[in-house]
């Protein structure tokens, strides 16, 4: 099951990387296992969820035996999904085959490890444009097509108070670019620029791995009821 050997000893790579083919995305999170979570409001936290592109303002009601009203309501979540992707972050359990992927990567990498889950509907959602990122990140193609450029630029400032995510492709110099189809793997280093740009409906998961954290890793056991 993935990752296989060849993904491990990679993973403290410095230099960016592509692999096609390296996974069943069925033997991992499905379709069906998305919807799942996305119809269970608990899931739909403010805190957990991050949409790409301004939703602008928004409130509403509470709903009767909704212990948390700072979750999306269903049917509002159904309509930003229609313009939007979103990415899903804490995800690291949502399964047993993911939180054993990120106990590998853990392992391999010594870093904590998270799992990042991203879906829009339509290929014309919004992506973040080329930028850069704290944590060194694999990213997995589960659903649908993109296409990913990596640059070999890192970022002229890296400080809290002067940093830039994001910069004009043109100022960019690009060490390599794929199509990305269900399977296939990028992986790219941390404060590496990069860009992924969906091109149909999908669904992705990346696996950051931030070197730099200071707080423990999440717990890997796995509850047998």
């Amino acid at each position: 099951m993935f990752p296989d050997d060849l993904v491990i000893e990679r993973v403290n790579e410095s230099k960016p990387w592509f692999e096609k083919s390296c996974f069943d995305p069925d033997e991992i999170f499905t379709m069906e296992e998305f919807q799942t979570h996305i119809n269970f409001r608990p899931n739909l936290r403010q805190e957990r969820v991050s949409w790409i592109g301004d939703i602008g303002e928004l409130s509403w009601g509470g709903e009767e035996w909704c212990c948390d009203q700072n979750n999306y309501p269903i049917g509002l979540f159904d309509r930003l999904l229609d313009k939007h992707a979103v990415c899903f972050e804490d995800s690291s359990r949502i399964n047993k085959n993911v939180n054993e992927i990120c106990k590998k990567l853990e392992l391999s990498s010594g870093s904590p490890t998270d799992a990042h889950i991203f879906f829009s509907r339509q290929s014309e959602s919004k992506s973040f444009s080329a930028h850069w990122d704290w944590s060194s990140n694999i990213i997995c193609q589960f659903v649908g097509t993109a296409h990913i450029k990596v640059y070999s630029n890192i970022p002229e400032e890296i400080d809290d108070e002067h940093r830039t995510w994001e910069k004009q492709e043109e100022d960019l110099e690009l060490v390599y670019e794929h199509g990305m189809e269900p399977g296939d793997i990028a992986y790219v280093p941390a404060q590496t620029f990069h860009f992924y740009n969906p091109t149909s409906k999908r669904l992705s998961i990346s696996f950051p791995m931030n070197a730099n954290s200071q707080d423990k890793r999440q717990q890997r056991h796995w509850m047998d009821p």
